[in-house]
């Protein structure tokens, strides 16, 4: 079960069977935005960078929407207004995204690092991928 959608519960099998993961937590619509990380699934994805990375940089890679994990990821310890803002109006006004986006890189059942730390960018990502397996950016040929 890696590079795949799912949902917040799946976390403990995932936890289980990866030492160290990515999990994207996306706003519906995503792609459809301006957001330079947008979900690996759909169209345009020789264009996105975020799955560009994760050609180059193995490392298991999950995806589920914001808005349907939002307690799931209060209770990892992200406030509420990190995660979710009625006035938050980001690139386009004709989609709902109200839910913010983020990157969370995992250890086993410990939430590491995220993109709320670093940037919501391919380099926020990178960090969280250095933290959860130096070795995976340094054995890298860039």
């Amino acid at each position: 079960m890696t590079n795949t959608q799912v949902n917040h519960k799946d976390f403990i099998k995932i936890a289980k069977e990866h030492d160290y993961f990515l999990w994207h937590f996306l706003q519906k619509n995503q792609n459809e935005t301006g957001l330079s990380l947008r979900s690996t699934y759909g169209e345009n994805n020789d264009t996105n960078e975020l799955n560009i990375l994760l050609k180059e940089i193995e490392i298991p890679y999950f995806e589920s929407y914001t808005e349907d994990s939002i307690d799931f990821l209060h209770e990892l310890g992200i406030p509420y207004n990190k995660l979710w803002d009625p006035n938050f109006d980001f690139m386009l006004k004709t989609i709902n995204t109200q839910y913010h986006p983020l990157v969370i890189g995992f250890k086993k059942f410990e939430k590491i690092l995220t993109t709320l730390d670093t940037c919501y960018c391919t380099d926020g990502v990178l960090k969280i991928i250095k933290e959860l397996n130096p070795d995976l950016i340094l054995n890298h040929q860039c």
